[in-house]
């Protein structure tokens, strides 16, 4: 039930839009009608997509103005808070080897899809009760379609899982939730004492820092074609119940699926809202670089000719202008643009892999043969030779004169 009115509340959250000044606190405010929520949502219990149509909205509608006047005296009182996207998924599709691959789909800025992506990060909101929550990123998959170039579409009617991973971190352990608290460097430590719960329906998992993973729920089932989308809800307290210690938390989950393989372990940063945005961005470059290995820009776990032909692929592509958040395929430094920064990062890890070991997560490393190091470096100026001869016949074709 409370899963449910938390479901509505996201929803809320993501509807009022003609009062963007408000979202941050409006998870918040909406939590201050979860009575009535409650029981206005029974007959829909456990089920979450029923939330989004026609049956809910009128619902919605009418709680929608209740907030409309609540929302802005209790704002006067809610603590400040980032402001962040309202609504950013996780996407899953398939590469050509039939493993399930994960990137982002932002709903906001007009269904955006970028695959490979590990590492995601989000903010959490607070409930009244001092619980940190949240409700993104949500799963999803689309059509064929719709799929971005190089990968395919989930399998039609087929269930997607998660399962929760523990792993290491510098051989500081190994823990299913880690911890950093935002000060001086990123320095990840095991959650002792903090509970972190991810619920779907009315099946809740949870881990606590302990060494061990944890058998996930399934998500959905993908439809007819091979599409899928829901709102996991997540909640972050101290294992007493109590209210969680203000920092940036890390969960590692894997994706599964019957006749496809799991994906590679990917990363969430959950961080509370009195980190400094500052800390926020440190702690996503940290994850970036020490979490997936560097130069691993097609995220299959290894550094090897199928990077380099993506980096040289893309050669001197962009992202759009001022906008690092969706990063063009190849940028292995993440400084949205393709070019010799990422080749020399690919070259430097040539041939590292990430290996997964009974749940932990281990970067594993091997010297490069000389005549192997060679052959890549050949390979990369080859191409990098072949694109400035095409680039100026080009430029020779512009400039040539035209006879009529």
């Amino acid at each position: 039930m409370q899963n449910d009115m938390i479901a509505c509340a996201g929803h809320l959250q993501r509807t009022i839009v003609c009062h963007r000044w408000l979202v941050p606190q409006c998870i918040t405010s909406v939590g201050a009608f979860r009575t009535v929520l409650d029981s206005s949502l029974k007959p829909y219990r456990g089920h979450r997509t029923r939330l989004r149509n026609d049956a809910v909205r009128p619902f919605a509608c009418a709680v929608k103005t209740t907030v409309f006047w609540a929302v802005p005296l209790l704002a006067l009182f809610a603590a400040p808070q980032r402001s962040h996207a309202l609504h950013f998924d996780y996407l899953a599709e398939q590469n050509p080897n039939g493993q399930i691959v994960t990137g982002t789909n932002d709903f906001d800025n007009g269904n955006a899809l970028v695959l490979p992506v590990r590492v995601f990060y989000r903010d959490l909101d607070y409930l009244p009760d001092g619980t940190s929550f949240g409700s993104d990123p949500g799963y999803s998959a689309v059509s064929p379609i719709n799929v971005p170039d190089g990968y395919f579409a989930l399998p039609p009617s087929t269930p997607l899982s998660f399962d929760m991973m523990a792993y290491s971190i510098g051989g500081a352990g190994v823990s299913n939730l880690w911890y950093w608290n935002g000060q001086g460097d990123v320095n990840f430590q095991p959650a002792v004492g903090q509970n972190f719960k991810l619920s779907v329906g009315n099946n809740s998992i949870s881990v606590n820092g302990a060494a061990a993973g944890v058998t996930g729920l399934t998500i959905q089932l993908t439809t007819s074609t091979g599409s899928m989308h829901f709102h996991p809800s997540y909640y972050l307290t101290s294992t007493s119940g109590g209210v969680p210690a203000e920092g940036v938390y890390m969960i590692a989950q894997e994706l599964r699926m019957p006749g496809l393989i799991n994906s590679l372990p990917y990363y969430t940063l959950f961080v509370t809202n009195a980190i400094s945005d500052a800390a926020y961005v440190d702690a996503q470059n940290w994850a970036k670089s020490d979490m997936v290995v560097p130069g691993d820009v097609n995220n299959d776990g290894a550094v090897n000719g199928l990077d380099l032909s993506m980096v040289l692929g893309k050669w001197l592509t962009k992202a759009p202008a001022g906008d690092n958040k969706y990063l063009p395929a190849g940028d292995a430094n993440y400084d949205g643009a393709v070019n010799g920064l990422d080749l020399s990062l690919v070259l430097g890890h040539w041939l590292q892999t990430a290996a997964t070991m009974n749940g932990n997560v281990v970067t594993t490393t091997s010297v490069p043969e000389p005549a192997t190091f060679a052959q890549a470096m050949s390979a990369a100026a080859l191409v990098a030779l072949g694109a400035r001869r095409a680039a100026r016949a080009r430029r020779r074709a512009l400039f040539s004169p035209v006879l009529v």
